[in-house]
This record gives C-alpha cells, structure tokens and sequence, in this order.
C-alpha cells in the first residue's frame, strides 16, 4: 500500500500549484487502484495478520465477530473495504483523511514506543496516540509499587519497587470529534465541569501498560465510526 507521494515543484507558483493539484489526484488514483487490487488478492490469513496489527485498536466487537465470520477472499477484500469506508469522514472527497491520519500516527508510534521488541504501535501508548492522537500535556511521577521477587529474602517474596507513571491529559475541545458526546452518553452525566480527561501509564522495567482510561479508548474507536456516519 502506498503511503507516501513525494516530487521537486516548479518555482513558478502557477506552475507550483497546477502541478501540486495534478500530483495529488494521481496519488490519490494509485492509491486507491493499488488497494483495490491489493484486497482482491487477500487471503483469510493475510486478513488475520491485518487484523492483529495496529488497525487492531480500531476494531469493534461487532466487526471482530463479522472477521471470525469470513473464510474467502472475496469476502476479506469486502471487509477490509467496508471498515475503511465506515471511517470516512469524507465520502464525497477523493481518498480518506482518517486513513492518511492513522497511518502518520502508526508511523509516530512505532519510532516513539516500541517495548520490550514490540512494535511501538502495538504497545499500549501506541494505541492512545492512534485513537486520541498526541496528548495536550503529560506529566511523569514516580512511585513505589510492590512487586513478587524470587530472590528476595522475605519470606512472601514481595518488595517494593519504584515505577515511573506518566498521565496523558486531553483537553475537551482537543478529543477527536464526537469522542466528548459517547464519552457523556457512556457516563450518563454532563463532562461535569472538567476541563481535561487524562489517562494514566506505569512503567515497570522496560514495560509500559494502561492502568487507567481503557473506556475512554474504547469510545474513541466507536466515535471514529460514528463520527463519519454522521456527515
């Protein structure tokens, strides 16, 4: 699949601009010849491996029930189609914005949060940096946290270690479109008067994981469909 389209423009700024237009609409027709033939040849174990990479984050329950379902390639190619469409905020406009967003955030995440060999945009920051996109603010602390060691001289085996803990705090008005709306509907309350919404990391060793904010991801991933349903 084709992610980049790169070219030297003409100084002259009519020139610039023609060539820029015409540049980006033929991206845009690779792009899209390139990923239709490219579904056409998907087989039920390259869709799993799709399926188990970063767009992972993006899945619904409802949709992985639908993937457990599909067992030919026409029917992957079909899938694979529709979820990308069900993300469009722009039917009507040639090629797909949340798509072209979503791979510069895979891109970020995996030079910024690889763990333990795994793929930054597979890691837990990853997945928040995919579904909320960069944070407004983050602050680190650290705290002790207990810990089962075999080799510790206690007789339970447990010690205390200090783990670093990073908060992610989102500003309301910085939340992707129509995040704030699910997020008050799944509460069943106003945003209360908050001005942020945060979630929280700890890192133990070289491991990062969520240990706060999980119903907020999961709203964010059901905003992005939603969100596109209603334009």
């Amino acid at each position: 699949m084709i992610k980049h389209c790169r070219t030297l423009f003409p100084i002259d700024p009519v020139a610039s601009r023609l060539a820029r237009v015409l540049w980006i609409l033929a991206c845009g027709s690779i792009f899209w010849l390139t990923a239709a033939s490219g579904l056409a040849a998907r087989t039920h174990e390259e869709l799993i491996s799709w399926a188990e990479g970063p767009v992972q984050w993006l899945l619904l329950p409802e949709e992985r029930k639908e993937l457990r379902r599909i067992d030919r390639s026409t029917e992957a190619e079909a899938f694979i189609e529709g979820f990308w469409s069900r993300r469009d905020p722009d039917p009507l406009d040639l090629g797909n914005t949340f798509w072209e967003a979503f791979e510069q955030r895979v891109e970020a995440a995996d030079v910024l949060y690889a763990d333990e060999g795994d793929r930054g945009s597979l890691t837990d920051r990853g997945r928040a940096l995919i579904l909320l996109g960069p944070p407004t603010h983050v602050t680190v602390s650290t705290e002790p946290v207990m810990a089962w060691d075999p080799a510790s001289d206690s007789e339970d085996r447990v010690t205390m270690r200090h783990a670093d803990i990073e908060f992610w705090g989102y500003r309301i008005e910085d939340l992707p479109a129509g995040t704030l709306q699910l997020w008050q509907q799944k509460k069943k309350k106003a945003a209360d008067g908050a001005l942020a919404l945060t979630l929280m990391f700890r890192k133990v060793g070289r491991r990062t994981s969520l240990v706060e904010g999980e119903a907020l991801l999961e709203v964010a991933a059901r905003a992005v469909v939603q969100n596109a349903d209603s334009d």
